[in-house]
């Protein structure tokens, strides 16, 4: 994402094919500053009955089966480190 003006952004166009792939059409999206941690819901509420830390560091949460939402820890880190 790139700040083209005052209170513009645009998305950076390799994003959409991930974004396409969420398992929601629609996403609540938090960010905790602190924390470092970006929070993303596929439901709300999520009312997850299970998290799982990923291989990948992320921790994933679920409702049954269901993948409800994810968190990444150290988010403005590992976007460094991407080069983003």
């Amino acid at each position: 994402m790139r700040r083209t003006g005052v209170n513009t952004i645009t998305i950076d166009k390799r994003l959409i094919p991930f974004l396409l792939q969420l398992p929601a059409r629609q996403v609540w999206m938090d960010y905790d500053a602190e924390g470092d941690g970006l929070y993303l819901s596929f439901a709300m509420p999520q009312q997850a009955t299970d998290s799982v830390m990923g291989e990948d560091g992320n921790v994933y949460h679920y409702r049954g089966e269901r993948l409800v939402g994810v968190t990444i820890l150290h988010a403005s880190t590992r976007a460094q480190a991407t080069g983003e």
